[in-house]
């Protein structure tokens, strides 16, 4: 399994043998994420809370929620205990890094039971941008969860769980790695062409080039392989870009797990759950200070990348042993909705006076249903053949 991101710092998702998504491509992740069995950012890239869990695991198949073909990446929050306690963590460390990690538990009496946890984090960046005097990469992140356990009558226990989550920052970019010279063969590319001192002869009009620093200034004089030559003398933690930098994320979540026994043998389990999750940031996403894409609309003077993200899901399910406990069955019944709204406002190819910016608004909405009715039983034929089962830990 591998926790990566992909066009930005910012965008994180799971990996799991393989199969994964990449953002902006609007379709289903092969790799879900799952909190309390419930799905979480079924649209796009996971985020998850920095309060800590219990326990988390990665699965090919489950027995709940939406089919994958990547697998399923499960996490459990902590219930709250049946005596008062809590505990504060504190933690420091290097580029101003401090963090404060509380809980306790509250418990009103046998049949009613609440757990309150919150999460405060700081750091500054470590990527210094040398166009600005920023440091790219620092997060002030609040996060805060309430779980309420209601036990009115016997076999009946109600779990629901509360979350929101703050973060503010300014993510890191990406930097120059290597470029293709002007002229290549095999390749369509006139990046090095346009943006160096070669524009005059590229395009046949003298004294364009120094007509776009003046309109520029700050601009590399030496085009993308001067700007090459610097990301290698500033290395690894150094960027030089003038682009602006910022990151806004807004998430909350609920759900609510209600089970009742009717007997050893018997169990109907119900699951619901409620997310909406908001993220909107402004990152170089190619770590050259040129107006080949830039984050922003040159025309509206609108910036950045936002994406708001909606899910509501529903599962039911009868969970039981038959034929004298020898058979383990499930049936179940599930449903979710999925909202994915993207406005990204962009400018392309910025080469004034010469040649005009294409500045442009993408906005991309889709909505997604899933309904399916599962089952899946196993049986113990122990009695029946005289083998008996035998575990390999």
């Amino acid at each position: 399994m591998i926790v990566r991101t992909t066009a930005v710092s910012t965008q994180q998702n799971f990996s799991l043998r393989g199969q994964s998504i990449d953002a902006f491509t609007g379709s289903s992740p092969a790799v879900l994420g799952y909190v309390n069995d419930v799905q979480a950012n079924a649209g796009g890239p996971i985020t998850t809370t920095s309060v800590p869990f219990r326990c988390s695991k990665a699965r090919k198949v489950t027995l709940f929620g939406r089919n994958t073909t990547g697998g399923a990446v499960l996490y459990t929050t902590e219930k709250p205990s049946d005596s008062l306690s809590g505990f504060v963590t504190e933690r420091f460390g290097n580029l101003g890094l401090t963090e404060t990690i509380a809980a306790v538990d509250l418990p009103f009496s046998e049949r009613a039971l609440l757990r309150l946890a919150g999460d405060i984090y700081d750091r500054r960046g470590y990527q210094h941008d040398v166009a600005t005097a920023e440091e790219f990469g620092g997060v002030q992140r609040r996060s805060g969860r309430a779980t309420l356990v209601l036990k009115p009558v016997d076999n009946l226990e109600s779990t629901t769980v509360l979350e929101f989550d703050r973060a503010r920052g300014n993510p890191i970019i990406n930097s120059l790695y290597s470029y293709y010279a002007c002229g290549t063969k095999g390749l369509t590319t006139s990046a090095a062409c346009l943006y160096s001192p070669l524009l005059d002869s590229t395009i046949g009009f003298p004294g364009a080039w120094d007509a776009y620093l003046a309109a520029h200034p700050g601009a590399n004089p030496l085009g993308i392989p001067g700007v090459l030559a610097r990301q290698q003398q500033l290395g690894v933690w150094g960027v030089d870009s003038p682009q602006p930098n910022s990151l806004d994320q807004q998430a909350w979540s609920g759900t609510n797990t209600t089970t009742y026994n009717f007997s050893d043998d018997l169990q109907v389990k119900n699951i619901f759950g409620i997310s909406r999750s908001y993220i909107d940031f402004v990152a170089d996403q190619l770590g050259i200070p040129y107006g080949i894409s830039e984050d922003f609309n040159s025309t509206t003077g609108f910036t950045g990348n936002k994406t708001t993200i909606r899910d509501i899901s529903e599962e039911a399910q009868v969970l039981g042993k038959a034929i004298d406990s020898q058979l383990d069955y499930v049936v179940g019944f599930y449903y979710s909705s999925n909202r994915h709204l993207e406005d990204d406002d962009l400018t392309y190819f910025d080469l004034t006076p010469i040649i005009p910016p294409s500045p442009s608004t993408f906005i991309f909405n889709a909505t997604s249903r899933s309904e399916a009715g599962y089952g899946q039983g196993t049986y113990d034929s122990s009695k029946v053949t005289g083998v008996s089962r035998r575990y390999h830990g």
